[in-house]
């Protein structure tokens, strides 16, 4: 049951035949099962994973958007996947507020993934102009091009979800 006191707490549940690895940097072994990555049960495929709002917590988002592009035979997606997640929860820690993202990879299409970042905050990301110096400033502009321009933002009562598409070349899935 979803804890309706925190949006971010979301109902977990495990649909099974999907396995859900241990969380490590390294490729997920197949049928390795961690309680943190959790599998959708309706809808669209997904995995998702409540995280701490920190900079360290994109190692933990990699690694879960890497299993589940893997699982969908995705491959060719894995190092796009974990661009954009890096960056998407980069700008949540840097500029939302409250303690807790939720990071959520979906199979939208046979070839296409969406990488989301919930947080509480409803200020609006922002793009830049980086100057050549500047050690920020560059991620929805990494994002832009990593999606081909399919990202966007969906403004929540409690806050948003930033998200980006990757789309595999026709006819490479694995």
């Amino acid at each position: 049951m979803p804890d309706r006191q925190n949006p971010l707490k979301l109902g977990r549940t495990r649909l099974p035949g999907i396995p859900c690895p241990r969380d490590t940097s390294a490729v997920p072994q197949p049928g390795e099962v961690s309680p943190d990555i959790q599998a959708a049960s309706i809808g669209r495929p997904a995995y998702s994973r409540n995280l701490p709002r920190i900079p360290e917590s994109a190692s933990k988002a990699r690694s879960m958007v890497t299993t589940a592009v893997l699982t969908w035979g995705l491959k060719e997606l894995v190092d796009p996947a974990r661009l954009v997640v890096t960056e998407l929860v980069a700008n949540a820690a840097n500029h939302a507020r409250m303690d807790t993202i939720l990071v959520t990879a979906t199979l939208r299409a046979p070839d296409a993934v969406r990488i989301s970042v919930v947080d509480r905050s409803r200020t609006m990301p922002q793009r830049r102009n980086a100057a050549d110096d500047d050690e920020q400033g560059r991620g929805l502009e990494l994002i832009d091009a990593l999606s081909g321009g399919l990202w966007g933002v969906d403004a929540l009562l409690w806050g948003k979800r930033v998200w980006a598409d990757l789309e595999a070349p026709r006819g490479h899935r694995e």
